[in-house]
């Protein structure tokens, strides 16, 4: 099998940007819609794209940078572009069996086993398959110790297996282990019926009992000992300590049965559920995070850092920290529609509303500061902030305000402000601030060493909408007529017809 160069299988944005949004859209089904009021984004790859089925079993991600993907159907291997699909049949020995589970080995090879109880190990395109003293049963689990050796779980049956150095050992399962995961020590921990312990010594070792029985799962954590997720509760278990109860995540029904486990890189802990989505736990609280399905098989964490979760009908989820952050009324914007927005030195976004608000974002919220008592102006047109702290705000009642450490200075006709209905405010790398709307003769102002200089634009420019400075410290201007215009030296330039 020839491996191509794979692409990167995340995507990676280079700019941090402010979004200010409020959009409804009817229609959106429970199954495949994914929430936007979250700090999470979520993109889904299905049949249509590539996937072999919407139903996904099993994730790993090899040393090469593909991500391999088990289907009830087929195996599929994916460079982040595009799905490679491979008959299972390929690397079962010919025979058709389902690919169950997938799990990553340590020294980077691919363990894949089928419902069939059939094991196989591919490295650097070597197969080897395991099928002597392996009990012909659905595989539910993978999982490799420290010592390289595979520990392979069957459902319903009564035995679990190790394969070490290529020789496979059955070892009784007494009452029966629901769940088994390694810890950063590469030590085998296991739970039955509530009891909780490890293998050691050549067997298995009960350590304690939680007290509570039910459908449960189990991971390794970083900082030692293992999670066990018991229906909707969680736990952390070390050696020599008592039990955590971390508490509980709200499930949809009582039915409901934890069905895979991943800490990241960070630490937080992941937990996909057989009716209630996915669920994130960063040490205090629980978070729902958006996926396409409420059944949640598999999940990974690539080396990107992107989260991966395939699901029981949804496809194949990428789940990243959300870029872009909407903003709406949700967070007391208090009016949905932002037609200005700036940011000063502190940090602080500043905005004006659509109706004429001027509000600015602090604490994680907004605050309405045109409603309180020292608000000198009326309805806000705009606002920008300068390099020297202050915050311009320009007014429909032709008066642009500085905001300076809690106190306003308005500046206004009798200051020689002849711009009308203002629209527009620039503030650049020399300190000047522009203004520009509609006024007397077609002109743009600069304010500059405490007085305002007067410019005049071609007449059929009529109302200035847009301006920036480049890099050159030139000022562009945009024009609700489409005109062009650039101010070097207070020089003014139509640059229309070299666009």
């Amino acid at each position: 099998m020839r491996i191509r160069k794979p692409g990167p299988v995340g995507e990676r944005l280079a700019v941090c940007i402010w979004l200010i949004v409020a959009v409804f859209v009817p229609g959106l089904t429970a199954l495949a819609a994914v929430s936007t009021n979250t700090a999470w984004s979520v993109r889904v790859w299905q049949s249509d794209d590539g996937l072999p089925n919407n139903i996904v079993t099993g994730l790993a991600q090899t040393r090469d940078g593909y991500l391999w993907v088990a289907n009830p159907t087929r195996l599929a291997r994916f460079d982040g572009v595009q799905f490679e699909q491979l008959p299972g049949r390929t690397l079962t020995g010919g025979f058709n069996q389902r690919i169950t589970t997938l799990a990553d080995g340590r020294d980077g090879a691919l363990w894949l086993a089928t419902d069939r109880g059939v094991v196989v190990r591919v490295d650097d395109g070597n197969v080897v398959q395991y099928t002597n003293n392996l009990p012909a049963l659905f595989v539910e689990s993978l999982t490799e110790d420290g010592t390289g050796s595979l520990w392979v779980k069957n459902r319903g049956g009564n035995t679990i297996c190790r394969i070490q150095n290529g020789q496979v050992t059955q070892l009784p399962l007494v009452g029966g282990y629901r769940s088994v995961a390694t810890d950063s020590s590469g030590r085998l921990w296991f739970i039955r019926n509530g009891e909780v312990g490890l293998f050691r010594n050549g067997q298995f070792e009960t350590l304690l009992q939680l007290g509570k029985t039910g459908a449960n799962r189990m991971v390794g954590s970083k900082n030692g000992g293992v999670w066990i997720c018991l229906g909707a509760e969680l736990f952390k278990v070390e050696e020599g300590k008592a039990p955590v109860d971390c508490g509980a995540f709200a499930a949809e029904s009582t039915g409901m049965e934890p069905t895979v486990m991943l800490e990241d890189h960070d630490g937080a802990l992941w937990i996909g559920t057989s009716d209630s989505g996915l669920f994130r736990y960063d040490g205090k609280t629980f978070e729902n995070i958006p996926v396409s399905h409420r059944q949640v098989l598999s999940l990974l964490q690539d080396r990107e850092g992107n989260f991966w979760a395939g699901t029981g009908g949804g496809g194949l989820d990428r789940i990243q920290p959300r870029a872009v952050a909407l903003e709406g009324m949700e967070s007391s914007l208090p009016f949905e529609t932002v037609q200005s927005l700036t940011q000063d030195t502190n940090g602080t976004v500043w905005a004006a509303t659509q109706n004429g608000l001027l509000v600015c974002r602090t604490n994680g919220g907004w605050r309405t500061v045109s409603a309180e008592t020292n608000w000198p102006g009326g309805r806000v047109a705009c606002v920008a902030a300068d390099r020297s702290g202050n915050v311009w705000i320009a007014t429909r009642n032709r008066r642009v305000y500085s905001l300076h450490d809690g106190q306003y200075a308005v500046y206004q006709a009798t200051n020689g402000m002849t711009v009308r209905s203002l629209h527009v405010l620039l503030t650049t790398s020399k300190g000047d601030v522009w203004i520009a709307g509609t006024g007397p003769d077609a002109s743009v102002q600069c304010f500059r060493n405490g007085h305002f200089e007067t410019l005049t634009i071609p007449p059929d420019a009529q109302v200035v909408h847009s301006m920036v400075e480049d890099s050159h410290g030139d000022v562009w201007l945009g024009t609700s007529r489409g005109l062009l215009l650039r101010i070097r030296n207070d020089v003014v330039t139509d640059e229309t017809a070299s666009t």
